[in-house]
């Protein structure tokens, strides 16, 4: 069955690319088939996935966890991250790590469902709503520049009546006995019938125009930017400390010959004024360094980050 919810998500990655310019590096994070690899033929386009869905595949330039892609900081000028954020068991921890691999200034082009069966059994883990799209961006320290419904509610409806016309059972005596269980058979069949065709009819017109006044999308589409990287050095800076202004990269010195840790780095996020990092990258050090910070909070977070706020 035609499905409008596919055909609303091309437009969005067609109308994406088009805002790419030619020669940008381009990732496609949890890429699966790339199958919208082609809209960007103009660009560099490279793709990460695990590759462990038993589904098939189109070859990863990148096979890792989306919270480790093994390139260095600001490699990418545009992500397309599409129909993933469900399937990750720590998604702030992966919007983190985009945010590291995208250049200041960068977009990135998201989906994913608020109303949808369980799928990929087990990387099956959420759902998201318009406020968490707008809490998770801003805590990851991205700018929303646009966030909308991926189809309209006759593509919303469509999807529950799809769904009803497979799973309404046909032997409802099994579930409920006796004459009222025996009685609603023949209702449930012409029922499964009647729904196939209502959804074939609202997935046709939700392609038609995207009704968005009344209901709830199935799923919803976001464009976010990184925010551009601010002047690196103030007068009157400390070299020993951490530089934890609006946009920069944090990076931590190791023990090894002062070498510069480059994997995961964090960066203050404008929003909030937090300074974050992982707690395993933090040393004995760089703790003491935080904690000189006006207004340290003392507070390390249930999700694995220390912070300064």
């Amino acid at each position: 069955m035609r499905n409008s919810s596919r055909t609303w998500l091309y437009r969005a990655n067609e109308k994406f690319a088009a805002t790419v310019s030619a020669g940008s590096r381009v990732l496609d994070a949890g890429a699966g088939d790339q199958k919208y690899g082609h809209l960007f033929a103009h660009c560099d386009y490279e793709s990460a996935d695990f590759e462990l869905v038993n589904k098939p595949y189109a070859k990863s330039m990148y096979v890792c966890d989306l919270a480790a892609i093994p390139v260095e900081d600001g490699r990418f000028d545009a992500i397309i991250f599409n129909q993933v954020m469900e399937h990750l068991p720590q998604p702030a921890l992966v919007l983190n790590e985009l945010g590291r691999v995208l250049k200041p200034g960068g977009t990135m082009i998201c989906s994913a469902p608020l109303f949808y069966e369980e799928h990929e059994r087990p990387y099956d883990f959420y759902r998201y709503t318009q406020f968490a799209w707008h809490f998770m961006m801003k805590e990851a320290g991205f700018t929303i520049l646009n966030i909308d419904w991926l189809e309209g509610y006759f593509g919303t409806v469509a999807y529950q009546l799809e769904t009803a016309s497979k799973y309404l059972p046909r032997r409802s005596y099994r579930t409920v006995p006796g004459v009222l269980g025996w009685s609603a058979v023949p209702v449930l069949i012409f029922s499964r019938w009647l729904f196939h065709l209502l959804a074939r009819f609202l997935y046709v017109l939700d392609e038609r125009g995207k009704h968005t006044s009344s209901g709830f999308p199935k799923n919803y589409v976001v464009i976010v930017q990184k925010p551009a990287a601010r002047p690196t050095a103030d007068a009157g800076s400390s070299p020993s400390s951490p530089d934890t202004r609006a946009g920069q990269p944090t990076a931590e010195p190791t023990s090894a010959g002062g070498a510069i840790r480059s994997r995961r780095l964090a960066w203050k996020l404008p929003s909030n004024g937090c300074y974050r990092r992982p707690v395993s990258s933090i040393t004995a050090s760089t703790t003491t360094a935080i904690r000189r910070q006006p207004g340290y909070c003392g507070r390390q977070e249930t999700c694995g980050w220390f912070s300064a706020c």
